[in-house]
């Protein structure tokens, strides 16, 4: 069996990918709770975190204003 050395440029593109996921993801789920009128209070509470500064380097406020935009216009 080969040993395999550590490769760090993959494994901070596999973070990247789920970051990026993670984020897709909660834009989808956004979108989802406006169509049908539900709370959206836990959204505003991600988009606003650490977490989501961690996760990517784009403003989560602007991101959150952009989808509400987007459902307005709709």
């Amino acid at each position: 069996m080969k040993d395999e050395k550590y490769n760090s440029n993959v494994d901070i593109e596999c973070y990247k990918n789920l970051a990026n996921a993670v984020i897709i993801q909660a834009a989808e789920d956004l979108r989802i709770k406006l169509k049908k009128g539900e709370s959206i209070k836990e959204f505003f509470k991600f988009f606003n975190s650490e977490y989501f500064a961690v996760l990517t380097n784009v403003d989560g406020k602007t991101l959150l204003k952009r989808i509400l935009k987007e459902y307005n216009k709709s």
